[in-house]
């Protein structure tokens, strides 16, 4: 993950960056700003919810880790503010 610390409007976002490949900046809410993103991670480690795709755990060394949970499951459902899975 990067911060785009260019001296223009949209300076703050989140974005990505695989080795030897360019940044990717689209728009998530969740990952709008460094701030946006840190408080996903709180809520996700308080309250045991998903941040997208990923769920965090402590494994049996009481390492944390972010799993990815399977492909059906994330389509099937919608996310709100912070992640937070929406109800239907």
């Amino acid at each position: 993950m990067v911060i785009d610390q260019r001296d223009c409007t949209k300076q703050g976002r989140i974005g990505i960056a695989w080795h030897d490949d360019v940044s990717h900046f689209e728009p998530v809410a969740r990952m709008s700003s460094l701030p946006a993103l840190l408080a996903s991670v709180a809520n996700s480690l308080e309250e045991g919810e998903c941040i997208g795709s990923y769920t965090p755990r402590v494994t049996e060394e009481d390492e944390l880790e972010w799993r990815q949970r399977d492909e059906e499951e994330i389509a099937s459902k919608r996310y709100g503010k912070f992640g937070r899975p929406i109800d239907e």
